[in-house]
């Protein structure tokens, strides 16, 4: 699963000093998912009266969702 792969890589890179500088893989492809399915959730007025580990936890389930049907072959 590529869940675990960055969701926005920085390459490393050269300065204009010449000096090579380190990339950054930033927040893995579940975290931002899971960011984005949170911010969602809590837009939603029947969500907000939920408990923090609930939201939490249903936010991970969207995005683990999300990457596995991504994970699928395309249909032709």
């Amino acid at each position: 699963m590529k869940a675990n792969q960055p969701a926005f890589p920085i390459p490393d890179f050269v300065n204009g000093n010449g000096d090579v500088q380190p990339g950054s893989i930033g927040l893995t492809k579940r975290e931002y998912f899971s960011s984005m399915a949170m911010q969602g959730l809590l837009a939603n007025p029947n969500f907000c009266t939920l408990t923090t580990e609930l939201v939490c936890e249903a936010a991970a389930q969207h995005a683990d969702a999300l990457l596995a049907e991504l994970e699928k072959e395309p249909k032709q």
